[in-house]
């Protein structure tokens, strides 16, 4: 049998940095910050996610840089972003599909006795 999994991510917010210059072309209000998170899947059906990625995008000059990259200026924006971004219930849909015939199964057991 051939099994089909892997990781994908999908963008959960993107925001503009507002009254914040970029560090490379020093223009106003360009710099967006992402919030992308990854997550497994098996047979192309979300199971858990993985984890979250904080990304920098300048318009203006095209530049991009990841969380750790990011100069200071950009941090306290980052930090709420980070907390508005929430990963979805979506990419949990194959641990409940998972779980209900185990709840079955246990609820069967119980009743049985």
């Amino acid at each position: 049998m051939i099994f089909f999994f892997g990781t994908r991510s999908s963008t959960l917010l993107t925001d503009k940095l507002y009254h914040t210059n970029c560090a490379y072309c020093n223009e106003p209000d360009t710099v967006y910050l992402s919030v992308t998170s990854s997550y497994f899947h098996i047979f192309w059906i979300p199971a858990f996610p993985i984890g979250k990625k904080y990304y920098s995008h300048c318009v203006h000059c095209k530049q991009t840089l990841t969380g750790n990259q990011m100069p200071a200026t950009y941090q306290n924006g980052l930090s709420e972003i980070a907390q508005r971004a929430k990963v979805p219930i979506w990419q949990f849909i194959g641990l409940i599909l998972l779980s209900i015939p185990i709840l079955f199964i246990i609820i069967a057991i119980i009743f049985a006795k």
